[in-house]
C-alpha cells in the first residue's frame, strides 16, 4: 500500500478509478454477454477525453477517459505506478489491462480470457498513456 500516506492515497485513488471503469464496462456489456463490435468501439474509442483538470464529461466516460485520468494521476518512478517499488497499484494495472487467463482458468474462447474482451485494444490504450505501462 505504498511507503507513506500519500502513496496509500494514490493507490486508493487508482483502485476507485478501476472500480468505476469496471462498472461502466458492466453497464455497457452486462456480465455473461459477449460484446458486439459496436459496443467495443463505444467503450474503447468514444466518450470524454478531458484527462486533466476539472472533469467535464459527466455521463460520457469510457475507457479513454478513465485511462487518461489514471495516467495523469500516477506518481511513480523507475517504472512503478506509485512510489519507487512494486505496490498494489502495479498489480491493479496489470490485472485490468494486461492479464490474460489460461484455458484452464476460463474454458471460454481466447477473446473471453482477455481484458475487456480485447487485449489489443487495452494495449493500445496503455501505449497512449505511458505511465500506465504494465
Amino acid at each position: 500500500m505504498g511507503d507513506n500516506l500519500f502513496e496509500s492515497a494514490k493507490i486508493l485513488e487508482l483502485q476507485e478509478h478501476v472500480t468505476e471503469l469496471r462498472a461502466v464496462w458492466y453497464k455497457a456489456i452486462p456480465y455473461g454477454t459477449t460484446p458486439t463490435d459496436e459496443q467495443l468501439d463505444q467503450f474503447f474509442s468514444s466518450g470524454g477525453d478531458d484527462t486533466e483538470g476539472v472533469a467535464g464529461s459527466r455521463g460520457d466516460r469510457f475507457a479513454t477517459w478513465f485511462t487518461g485520468r489514471i495516467n495523469a494521476s500516477l506518481t511513480g518512478a523507475n517504472g512503478f505506478a506509485v512510489g519507487n517499488r512494486l505496490s498494489l497499484a502495479d498489480v491493479l494495472l496489470y490485472n485490468v489491462f494486461a492479464e490474460v487467463l489460461t484455458q484452464e482458468e476460463n474454458g471460454g474462447d481466447v477473446i473471453q480470457r482477455e481484458p475487456f474482451f480485447s487485449l489489443k485494444r487495452c494495449t493500445d490504450l496503455v501505449n497512449a498513456n505511458p505511465k500506465i505501462k504494465v
